[in-house]
């Protein structure tokens, strides 16, 4: 009997089953692939559906960027008239987005009616319709744009300070060019840097010129609250011409004496009132301009009165670059040094507390209508304010009339009639001697060079046509040694000659130090005034002062010559570069 391998038998049952088996197995894989792949299609259709959703929100999330970008660009423009939001949702209607959905966030700095800078954030929503997203449950997407723009039109206060006394007459380190000569070139540069980098509509430059004062036009004494009206006379002297009344001040002079107070505070006074200085020649000492000098007896000139109307007055408030150097090619220089009246002035022009008298003078034509916004308030951004500060000198004594001597009736009557007979105008006056007997009464001088036609005479000896003469008038007339001399020296009367030598109140040199550095100090508050100092071969005294005066080290310029030109010329530079910076 044949017998066949089990194994063989078996691996050839085995064969055939595995084969089937195989057959139905690769049926079956077959099936699963199709599944797998139908699956992923699905995935890939909803990651492509999702791209093509995201993309659509994309486009329209850039697109509402862009127009806002351009909206809020053009609202925060300062110059533009329709408010921010008008500005904004006129942009993005019309670039077919809802407005209603933008919520826009404006902060803005006023100079006075006009703004100066305007900022302008802008946020909203921008939301899309989904297409395949939908499929998933996600109806719209949402994502949020936002932007910001701002708009600066920094404006700059100038006050520039600049001594016309005597010794800028001198010749300069440069023996080429007087001092004011060389501060004229220098101060037209520093004019024309400024303009150079600034829109003439954003700058208010003020000149003080001073000297032993600071001459104020009639467009800003007209506005101030001047302490002083008329007096009536108390007791009325029983002689013909007798003063009934006075005025308090003298309108001649075009100038302010400031007390002590009032350097302690950046307003013009501590006040808000001002006291007029008096209008007289401080005959005591040498005056003399163009070749022509003041002699005693002699009726004073207005350029040797210690406060009048020939030296050049304050320029307030300018933007026109061709005035302002017309203005500094008119400067002249005489007299002593108050670097204190012109510092203190200086800073009151830019101080806010001036601007109703700006408006005033914009409303009357006599400003340009520019400079309505000026001067701006502390603490506005949008507003930088500068001193410049310039002297050859120290601060000298500072003088004006005691109170009982600038104003008020005489005791000195003036009759054309007795001049005309005696055959000069000395021979017209009359001075009331209240202590002597009635033969004696008046006291009558005639040549202020001699006694020998001095006489007294009896009380109905003064003439109808006289007048009684008050203080203004007396010192129109003369200066204040020569009046006490002509009027007094010979009359017996040794008390009113004394009082009448010398009525001058006065403010020595370290008083005058000490109110400049207040002032200084004042100026320099809370970083609000910026001053820059020039000691234009000064002695050490006023070198000091300014040295101290300026806002720091750098800010202070020690100069001989023409290098005034260029400590003015690095001043306007560094303004430039303040005003870019902040």
């Amino acid at each position: 009997m044949r017998t066949m391998p089990i194994g063989a038998f078996g691996s050839a049952r085995h064969r055939r089953s595995l084969r089937a088996t195989d057959g139905t197995f690769l049926s079956q894989e077959s099936g699963s692939l199709t599944i797998f792949s139908l699956f992923l299609f699905v995935i890939l259709l909803m990651i492509s559906g999702m791209a093509v959703d995201m993309i659509r929100q994309e486009h329209a999330r850039v697109a509402m960027q862009n127009t806002l970008d351009t909206a809020v660009l053009a609202a925060s423009g300062v110059s533009q008239g329709m408010t921010p939001e008008q500005v904004v949702s006129d942009y993005v209607t019309k670039a077919g987005f809802d407005a209603t959905m933008v919520q826009i966030t404006t902060t803005q700095n006023m100079t006075g009616q006009t703004v100066t800078s305007r900022s302008v954030v802008a946020t909203s929503p921008v939301r899309t319709d989904t297409m395949f997203m939908d499929m998933m449950g996600v109806s719209s997407l949402t994502s949020y744009t936002d932007t910001a723009a701002e708009e600066r039109n920094q404006k700059i206060e100038i006050a520039l300070v600049l001594d016309i006394s005597g010794s800028m007459n001198w010749d300069s380190a440069d023996s080429n060019v007087t001092k004011i000569q060389a501060l004229k070139s220098a101060a037209k540069e520093f004019i024309e840097t400024i303009f150079d980098a600034n829109d003439p509509a954003n700058v208010a430059i003020s000149i003080i010129p001073y000297n032993h004062q600071v001459f104020v036009p009639d467009s800003i004494m007209s506005r101030l609250a001047v302490n002083g009206s008329t007096a009536t006379v108390a007791t009325v002297a029983p002689y013909p011409g007798a003063l009934t009344s006075y005025a308090q001040v003298n309108a001649d002079a075009p100038c302010l004496v400031f007390g002590a107070t009032d350097f302690q505070t950046r307003a013009l006074t501590a006040s808000g009132t001002v006291d007029r200085s008096a209008s007289f020649l401080a005959d005591q000492f040498y005056w003399a301009r163009n070749g022509v000098v003041q002699k005693a007896y002699q009726t004073p000139y207005e350029w040797a009165k210690w406060c009048n109307n020939t030296y050049p007055k304050i320029l307030p408030y300018s933007n026109d670059e061709a005035a302002l150097k017309t203005y500094i090619d008119g400067l002249e220089a005489s007299g002593a040094t108050a670097i204190i009246v012109g510092m203190n002035w200086g800073v009151a022009m830019l101080d806010p507390n001036f601007k109703p008298i700006v408006d005033d003078m914009v409303n009357a034509g006599e400003l340009d209508s520019e400079m309505a916004i000026f001067p701006g308030g502390y603490g506005n951004a949008d507003v930088q304010k500068f001193v410049v500060l310039m002297t050859d000198g120290a601060n000298t004594q500072q003088y004006d009339l005691e109170n009982q001597f600038k104003s008020g009736p005489t005791r000195i009557w003036y009759s054309a009639d007795a001049a005309s007979n005696g055959g000069s105008n000395f021979h017209g006056y009359f001075v009331e001697m209240p202590n002597n007997a009635s033969s004696q009464r008046w006291y009558k001088p005639g040549s202020p060079y001699n006694t020998g036609d001095d006489q007294f005479v009896g009380s109905s000896a003064l003439p109808s046509d006289a007048a009684q003469l008050d203080y203004h008038e007396v010192y129109r007339r003369f200066g204040i040694q020569s009046m006490a001399k002509f009027f007094f020296k010979n009359s017996g009367d040794t008390a009113a000659y004394n009082e009448h030598l010398d009525p001058l109140v006065q403010a020595g040199f370290g008083t005058a130090d000490a109110n400049t550095a207040e002032v200084c100090s004042r100026a320099k508050q809370n970083n609000e005034i910026t001053v820059y100092t020039v000691a234009f071969e000064a002695p050490a005294a006023g070198q000091s002062v300014l040295s101290n005066c300026a806002t720091a080290p750098g800010y202070y310029f020690d100069v001989d010559g023409t290098q005034i030109g260029d400590a003015f010329s690095a001043i306007a530079n560094q303004i430039a570069l303040l005003r870019l910076t902040e």
